[in-house]
């Protein structure tokens, strides 16, 4: 039997998104094996498990973002401070974000795949990645959301965005994070991160896989899970 957990995510208005979970149970002979009836009943009470399992490392994720962005962002007045009224440099950018993600705990244990820089009004200055296809973009175009930084020290968002993506060649879409960056109390910038949701539900499926393993009884095996995140009708 393949059990699918299907991890569903909405918006209920408040920072950590209430998970709203569905478990799909798919079996060829649920319905006519009474022995495939008693294991379908056995592996939903250990779905609902794995939701809650599932559930609680979302919302440390999410939890670690909210709290140790804001730290982020205060490391990085410097930076502005230095260039002036230039633009930051591309290396000093990069650097000097790699710095405040590793600088601040919560940043470490926030498993994300990105940060990003921006100026006062959302343009994308540079990101800590090899690869910088994001630069010059406007970020508020793929994530409105995060306009907000500007008003409060932090807001959230989803949006898609082609150079975010975790699955090359394919849709995908991402949640985003930012706060803001002041020198001297006025508005400098901003600094974002956040992951693809196919990355991130890669990292929930190997959690999970793990976390089912370590409880096996002898003799039993691993059985076939995966997460999915289902965002605005898009899997």
């Amino acid at each position: 039997m393949k059990g699918t957990v299907l991890v569903q995510l909405r918006d209920q208005g408040s920072f950590l998104r209430r998970l709203v979970i569905n478990v799909c149970l798919i079996s060829s002979f649920a319905y006519f094996l009474p022995a495939c009836q008693q294991s379908a009943q056995r592996s939903t009470k250990a779905a609902a498990e794995h939701i809650d399992f599932l559930a609680d490392l979302a919302s440390q994720q999410q939890g670690l973002v909210q709290q140790g962005l804001p730290q982020g962002a205060s490391l990085l007045q410097e930076l502005f401070r230095e260039a002036g009224a230039e633009e930051p440099d591309y290396q000093s950018a990069q650097r000097e974000l790699r710095r405040a993600r590793w600088s601040t705990p919560a940043l470490q244990q926030a498993k994300t795949d990105f940060y990003v820089l921006t100026d006062a009004t959302g343009k994308i200055l540079r990101n800590n990645l090899e690869q910088d296809t994001m630069a010059g973009q406007a970020l508020f175009q793929f994530y409105p959301a995060l306009k907000g930084a500007s008003k409060s020290p932090f807001a959230f968002g989803v949006g898609s965005m082609k150079d975010a993506r975790g699955v090359k060649g394919r849709d995908d879409a991402q949640w985003m994070a930012a706060s803001p960056i002041y020198l001297d109390k006025k508005l400098v910038g901003l600094v974002a991160t956040g992951w693809s949701w196919s990355t991130f539900a890669e990292r929930l499926e190997s959690k999970l896989r793990a976390e089912v393993l370590e409880h096996l009884e002898r003799g039993e095996n691993l059985p076939l899970l995966y997460v999915y995140i289902v965002d605005h009708g898009q899997v």
